[in-house]
């Protein structure tokens, strides 16, 4: 009976560490700012007091992308915080939900692309999803409905 005990108790410690392994793999992910970030059937949620995502092109190599697939990022930044997501690629969504709650919610400088996901910011669904991509000179973005700055 004590063996048995042990090996129950043995096996809960097991998948114990192995979840908070995963918890530190993803903080540690999350914590660096990176070149392509995706995510595929799953669900993020940030809480941060700098760029919440952060993508970046410092090697001027790739085309920094932000990508969502069928999954769910929620990103709530500290008042006088960065970005909630920022990232000076495309940002492309399918099928997914992001929303991000702060000052400075979405910080994108490349295209984007949506095709059937929903995006909030500051709790308000955005309906014209370009219009997170930075205004061209001479374009118009009459369907817009969120007017508010990114």
């Amino acid at each position: 009976m004590q063996k048995v005990n042990f090996l129950l108790f043995f096996l809960r410690m097991c998948i114990i560490f192995r979840t908070f392994a995963r918890i530190l793999a993803k903080c540690a992910v999350l914590d660096k700012k990176t070149t392509y970030f995706r995510i595929n059937n799953g669900t993020v949620n940030v809480n941060a007091k700098d760029d919440g995502i952060a993508i970046t092109n410092d090697e001027k190599k790739y085309n920094p992308t932000f990508e969502i697939n069928n999954g769910t990022i929620n990103v709530e930044m500290w008042a006088g915080s960065s970005a909630g997501i920022s990232c000076p690629g495309s940002f492309i969504i399918h099928d997914g939900t992001v929303s991000v709650k702060g000052d400075l919610p979405f910080n994108i400088s490349g295209e984007v692309v949506g095709d059937g996901g929903s995006v909030f910011k500051n709790g308000r669904q955005i309906e014209n999803i370009s219009s997170l991509a930075p205004k061209r000179r001479g374009s118009s973005n009459s369907t817009n409905k969120d007017n508010s700055s990114n």
